[in-house]
């Protein structure tokens, strides 16, 4: 099984994982995770105003995680806090002008630290979910290619994969 999500669905798709393990249910072999929001604090809005993404602007984000609190607290457990160590491999994907750059960037570190073989693909220029346009981008359709091949790969036996990435 390999869990996948684009934007709110790559959150889900990680907090999913990370629920697996917390009920000590059987781990899907990778994940998927295409610009989604790992991180769910205010910190968030100050790093959006500094990338040019024209989908998710600080005021987009601030909006996002004032639908997401109550009583002054962001309700949404952050991806990034979890316990992230014993989680099957993850493919991360993100536009390089994205704000959610930043949580790409942020899992990927704290994957690092909890030794989870991972990789973060920063797509250059590419827009949020830029994958969808995969009939007219041929970024999108590399990606999803890039996608295919993770997905081919941590879904194999152990005689058959060879390293991901590796031509």
């Amino acid at each position: 099984i390999v869990l996948a999500g684009d934007s709110a669905g790559g959150y889900l798709a990680a907090m999913v994982g990370l629920r697996a393990k917390d009920l000590k249910l059987p781990l899907p072999a990778g994940h998927v995770l295409i610009a989604g929001m790992y991180e769910m604090t205010t910190d968030k809005v100050a790093a959006a105003g500094f990338v040019s993404d024209v989908l998710f602007g600080p005021a987009v984000i601030d909006f996002l995680l004032r639908l997401l609190t109550k009583n002054g607290q962001v309700e949404a457990p952050s991806v990034t806090d979890g316990d992230l160590t014993g989680l099957g491999r993850c493919l991360i994907q993100v536009g390089s002008h994205e704000a959610l750059r930043h949580d790409a960037e942020l899992l990927a570190e704290k994957l690092q630290e909890a030794k989870v073989e991972h990789w973060l693909q920063i797509w250059d220029q590419a827009p949020h979910v830029f994958q969808v346009g995969a009939d007219v981008l041929p970024d999108a359709r590399l990606a999803l290619a890039e996608i295919a091949s993770f997905i081919a790969w941590v879904t194999s036996s152990p005689e058959q994969s060879a390293e991901f990435g590796a031509a």
